[in-house]
């Protein structure tokens, strides 16, 4: 007892090498996070195949080309999707601007601003077609016929980037294989389009269902009388 008459309180001491019970169920929680974590991890890799990884890897390359040439053509007042309509139009003049929405993959009035902006700059110009007057299709002005040598040497500079170090025969391979899994691509998207194209086809063909008329209830009235 002490001098007040009361006796100290007892503090609880965890003895060395056992845990508390709050320790303990820390230690559980822990553990059977890192299970979840490592399960996640095994799944994710489960899901990604090398072929998965493969197609990454072509997306960032796609990419940072397109980042490279940015960097290069800012100097010319071209935005990417400019640049990329130019270049189009360059290729294969008369375009038209349901065309160059395809090939860009962009909304038609998006692309009927950029041709907007590149008119404004005189580098291209619109065309009523001499068969269909209601359709105008996209040709080169001289300055950007003036304006392709430029464009070149900064297009080289990219291209100089990526292929430094290839050989001109593993140059070859690449080219190969892309252009068999391009022409692998179209096929399968022509067979998809042919036969969403049947499919729509045969259900305009398919008889409908005549749904019966249910009796009102004036009609049934009539019928009880």
């Amino acid at each position: 007892m002490t001098k007040m008459g009361r006796t100290p309180p007892q503090h609880a001491v965890a003895r060395p090498g056992k845990a508390t019970g709050k320790s303990v169920a820390a230690t559980g929680t822990s553990t059977a996070t890192q299970g979840r974590v490592q399960a996640t991890h095994v799944q994710q890799e489960a899901n990604f195949t090398a072929d998965d990884e493969l197609l990454f890897l072509l997306e960032e390359v796609t990419r940072g080309v397109r980042r490279a040439f940015e960097r290069r053509i800012g100097a010319f007042g071209l935005s990417r999707a400019q640049w990329r309509l130019l270049g189009y139009v360059i290729r294969d003049e008369g375009l038209t601007q349901t065309d160059l929405a395809a090939l860009l993959e962009l909304e038609r009035a998006t692309v009927g601003q950029t041709i907007d902006r590149l008119e404004a700059q005189g580098l291209v110009e619109r065309r009523p077609s001499p068969k269909d007057r209601r359709i105008w299709r996209v040709f080169v002005r001289p300055a950007a016929i003036k304006l392709i040598p430029a464009l070149r040497i900064e297009a080289d500079r990219v291209h100089h980037v990526m292929w430094d170090g290839a050989t001109a025969d593993a140059r070859g391979r690449f080219d190969e294989e892309l252009a068999r899994i391009a022409a692998r691509l179209r096929e399968d998207e022509a067979a998809a389009q042919v036969a969403s194209t049947a499919s729509g086809r045969d259900d305009m063909h398919a008889p409908k269902a005549r749904n019966k008329r249910q009796p009102t209830n004036r009609s049934r009235g009539a019928n009880l009388k």
